[in-house]
């Protein structure tokens, strides 16, 4: 699986550190999709647009969807 290849590499280079048997980012990093951040963080294959929620509740696509409209 692509993703697990990735989190690997992002471990490898010190931008995610196993601190308590968690996965941590000790670094800030820039993904290139909402789903490849949704996949490393969920340990899966992820559509990041349904997976990532606001704090009221919206999925991003629907915040996305909602700014093209402006």
């Amino acid at each position: 699986k692509n993703w697990l290849s990735f989190r690997q590499n992002l471990v490898d280079d010190g931008i995610i550190q196993n601190i308590n048997n968690n996965l941590t980012f000790v670094q800030d990093y820039l993904f290139s999709s909402p789903s490849a951040a949704a996949a490393i963080v969920m340990g899966r294959s992820a559509n990041g647009l349904t997976e990532w929620k606001l704090a009221d509740g919206r999925i991003l696509k629907a915040v996305e969807s909602s700014e093209n409209k402006l």
